[in-house]
């Protein structure tokens, strides 16, 4: 999970708000129209760099994903239409057959569970990257002691088993397959969370860099071992 900078609400839905001030009965979430649901979508995949915020999966279109509650609406009615309480999460509406009913992982398996600081960490939070740790073989580990984050990981099940494959082929395909030198690795650590010039961002991004770090560290200490290995051993000076 990366972190979320939410930016302002979306003008459809404040303009939409507007025009069912007079109607407050309208005001809710599923009242709203297509259209706007989809303008909300859209603006959330630019600022979420075209990934889940849960599960740091691609989101190609608007298609591709739903709007997900981060409090859930059953726990906050009054965050219904809170554009801070609205992620962008995959898989899209409707449900792909393949995960017919639901993913078994992300935003679906979360659901309605009652959440709070206790429980979860959310991806607007501003330690979110270092509460959680990405290794070589695509597990994801919570940060010592942090309940939270054990917590959260159990909640969006995020080391499901498909959901760590995916995570692996792409740390294999970006680093350990990759040849890379110490230098490469760390650029590629330095720089795989920037977006590219069409604001994209690459799929398990924040995995990729902490195992890329973990790479240029082994490679920084072979080369130390190789290099003692072939150090002289001192000698004795003579009297």
């Amino acid at each position: 999970m990366r972190r979320v900078r939410k930016g302002h609400e979306p003008a459809a839905l404040r303009q939409w708000k507007e025009d069912n001030q007079a109607v407050p009965q309208n005001l809710t979430f599923d009242a709203l129209h297509g259209s706007v649901k989809r303008a909300i979508r859209s603006q959330m995949m630019q600022e979420q760099g075209y990934l889940c915020a849960y599960t740091m999966q691609r989101i190609q279109t608007t298609d591709d994903c739903h709007i997900e509650h981060l409090i859930p609406q059953s726990q906050a009615p009054d965050l219904d239409l809170d554009y801070d309480n609205l992620l962008a999460c995959v898989p899209g509406t409707p449900t792909p057959p393949q995960w017919n009913p639901r993913l078994p992982y992300g935003a679906q398996h979360k659901g309605g569970r009652h959440i709070d600081h206790s429980n979860f960490v959310s991806p607007l939070s501003a330690d979110v990257k270092k509460r959680f740790r990405y290794t070589a073989d695509g597990a994801i580990r919570a940060g010592e002691a942090d309940t939270a984050a054990l917590s959260s990981i159990e909640i969006l099940k995020l080391d499901h088993d498909m959901l760590r494959e995916l995570r692996k082929a792409a740390i294999e395909e970006r680093v350990l397959d990759a040849s890379l030198t110490e230098e490469e690795a760390r650029e590629l650590a330095a720089h795989i969370s920037m977006p590219d010039s069409g604001g994209m961002l690459p799929e398990f991004c924040l995995a990729i860099a902490q195992v890329s770090e973990w790479y240029a560290k082994a490679l920084q200490a072979q080369v130390k071992t190789r290099s003692q290995a072939h150090t002289p051993p001192p000698t004795t000076p003579r009297t």
